[in-house]
């Protein structure tokens, strides 16, 4: 009956863990910022198969602030303006 009353509670601590906001909130930042990290690698590979891409600088940049980059974010937006001039 001990081990029944064991696994329970673990059982209970195991929900309580996975609720608790804190770590909820932890883990959901490190899921975004995987997020990011994966956008900025595609968007940056976008902008180096095709730097006319508008679109691939854009994303690179907000990639960049979702990663509190935001001097890269800076520098991706100035050269995609360099590289698309008519999107100014």
């Amino acid at each position: 009956m001990d081990l029944l009353v064991t696994a329970e509670e673990e059982e209970k601590q195991d929900l309580a863990n996975r609720l608790d906001p804190q770590r909820v909130e932890t883990q959901n930042a490190a899921m975004a910022k995987q997020a990011f990290k994966r956008a900025r690698h595609d968007a940056h590979k976008a902008a180096s198969l095709e730097p006319a891409y508008d679109k691939a600088w854009w994303r690179l940049a907000k990639a960049n602030v979702g990663l509190r980059e935001f001097t890269r974010a800076r520098r991706a937006l100035d050269l995609g303006l360099s590289r698309c001039p008519g999107n100014a």
